[in-house]
């Protein structure tokens, strides 16, 4: 795969991301501001996006609150974390300087970390399915093998350059 496809593919990884993070955001809001709300994304009693959303674990990953409290300017939605970090990546993924792509491999293992662990409170504690959710999970999953291919071919390039001075 070409470095133009890798990027292509990151960058368009990164829209479907920013994508599902407004549409969650939006449907965690409108659940809480109006609790007759239904989403398209609540399709059964086990199928819903909405339980997921509004739950106690949809703002600072379920840990901000308890540990700096839940008035702490960091307990955010985790929607709004996941539009500001695919907006990051969007931004980033496209370098072809070896630290930038170190960072952006870095990040992409930290989502995938992330995924487990949201993926495991989906499952085990929630006991539900958010179809919004899984497919961020696709995406992050997704995501970080076209970074870690994409940091080889820059680093493989920055070595070339290296050995040719």
């Amino acid at each position: 795969m070409t470095m133009a496809l890798l990027g292509l593919a990151q960058r368009l990884l990164c829209l479907i991301g920013l994508f599902l993070s407004i549409y969650a955001h939006h449907v965690g809001t409108s659940k809480k501001s109006n609790p007759d709300y239904r989403a398209s994304c609540d399709i059964s009693g086990y199928i819903t996006c909405s339980r997921a959303l509004t739950s106690e674990y949809s703002k600072g990953f379920g840990v901000i609150g308890p540990l700096l409290g839940h008035d702490h300017p960091l307990n955010i939605s985790n929607s709004l974390y996941g539009a500001v970090f695919y907006i990051i990546l969007f931004l980033l993924c496209n370098h072809r300087n070896r630290h930038i792509s170190s960072l952006v491999v870095a990040m992409a293992v930290v989502s995938v970390a992330m995924t487990f662990y949201l993926g495991y409170i989906l499952y085990a504690v929630l006991h539900d399915f958010c179809i919004v959710c899984g497919s961020t999970y696709v995406v992050n999953w997704l995501f970080l093998p076209c970074t870690i291919i994409h940091h080889r071919s820059i680093s493989s390039l920055v070595d070339q350059k290296e050995k040719n001075y």
